[in-house]
């Protein structure tokens, strides 16, 4: 009875080792991995500014969080608008707007 006792402390033992190595190298390999942005399911990496829809946006990464800013306004011809800037083109005066909050807008008026 008692060798059954050593076993299974051993077995047990033997079972907490393999589960403390696992977590460990999921949290080392968990902690390795590049965090990315992610607008409309597109995958972004740190630094990377793209054009979607009517706005220029960027992806910054710090740490364990991202996020993703509105950095202009873009025209029908992809003319890019500062945000707090008009631009004429053509007929049209375009305006890029700080809305507050985060939000960016972006209005056009017939000149």
């Amino acid at each position: 009875e008692e060798a059954v006792k050593e076993s299974k402390a051993g077995k047990m033992s033997k079972m907490t080792t393999k589960l403390t190595v696992l977590l460990s190298l999921y949290l080392y390999v968990g902690n390795a991995l590049p965090l990315i942005c992610r607008s409309r399911g597109q995958a972004h990496s740190n630094g990377e500014v793209w054009a979607e829809g009517s706005f220029k946006k960027l992806c910054t990464v710090t740490g364990n969080e991202w996020s993703v800013k509105i950095i202009a306004c873009l025209t029908l011809k992809d003319t890019e608008v500062g945000i707090g800037q008009t631009l004429n083109e053509g007929r049209r005066r375009y305006m890029c707007e700080d809305q507050g909050g985060g939000k960016v807008g972006m209005r056009y008026e017939l000149i």
